[in-house]
């Protein structure tokens, strides 16, 4: 064997010999890989039911609602009013006649859409009274949202004085249907979410940003007002009218409302009455 063959087969053995060397090398790597991922799932497991909450004294596990949350274009509902027309891109309906119950939709027609017809159709239920500012634009309706501590409507403000509660009714995302209770803890707070869970209805503890307990959120602004935060996924309010057709010419007419929507408003009613039967 020539010295030229000789080093060719060395040549050849030191090559073999680190793609071996790589192979080794990797699969190490591959099992410090598979180590950790299998961590990191064990510990995700332990802080989604660390994050799970009881509502009340009820056995119901209760998740966390996503936080995101757009900047709102106005800061300020008189911001809004300055710079945009009643009657062109929103309009409110209001009935104020001195009931001691008050439900309120701050983000109605075409913002949070189903918003506007359930606070509407709960105050005729129980015969209270309600504000609703409604969005009435062809497009761009998200725009007009304000934020509930910058809420600053006039008559809003006028409105929340001397009542027994505040029952503010919101939209949230989500493809899944559920409603998010906030609001700082009362009897009403926990009857509503034990009346929604008997009625078959997914309750869960929304994030910091949606929990309605900012002081400055108006359904906290006066002392001895129960402040209460209903914040229903997109999903959830379009199960309330058939077809899932949120647009505003089915939302208007009553026929078009689910029986979901009916045994939702019941819910509502009946705690209410029960915490306030005189109301």
């Amino acid at each position: 064997m020539t010295n030229s063959v000789i080093v060719s087969h060395v040549k050849m053995v030191n090559l073999n010999m680190s793609f071996i060397n790589i192979f080794s090398m990797n699969k190490v790597i591959l099992r410090i890989v598979i180590t950790l991922f299998v961590s990191i799932l064990l510990n995700f497991d332990v802080n989604v039911e660390a994050n799970a909450k009881t509502i009340g004294n009820n056995s119901e596990m209760v998740g966390i609602a996503p936080s995101e949350r757009e900047n709102d274009k106005y800061q300020s509902m008189t911001q809004l009013e300055d710079e945009t027309t009643e009657g062109v891109d929103w309009k409110k309906s209001i009935r104020n006649t001195g009931k001691e119950i008050l439900i309120v939709a701050p983000h109605g027609g075409n913002i949070e859409q189903g918003t506007t017809e359930l606070t509407k159709a709960l105050a005729d239920k129980g015969n209270y009274d309600y504000f609703s500012f409604e969005a009435i634009r062809p497009k761009n309706n998200s725009e007009l949202h304000v934020t509930s501590r910058n809420y600053n409507d006039l008559m809003l403000n006028s409105m929340i004085q001397n009542r027994k509660a505040t029952i503010s009714i919101h939209g949230a995302k989500g493809n899944e249907k559920i409603v998010y209770i906030g609001g700082p803890r009362s009897d009403l707070r926990n009857e509503i979410e034990k009346k929604l869970i008997s009625r078959g209805f997914n309750v869960m503890v929304p994030p910091d940003n949606l929990s309605g307990k900012d002081d400055e959120n108006f359904i906290n602004r006066e002392k001895g007002n129960t402040g209460i935060q209903l914040e229903l996924t997109y999903a959830l309010r379009k199960s309330f009218f058939t077809n899932n057709d949120v647009r505003t010419k089915n939302r208007t007419y009553q026929y078009n409302w689910t029986h979901e929507m009916y045994v939702f408003l019941d819910a509502l009613y009946n705690s209410i009455h029960n915490i306030y039967p005189n109301t």
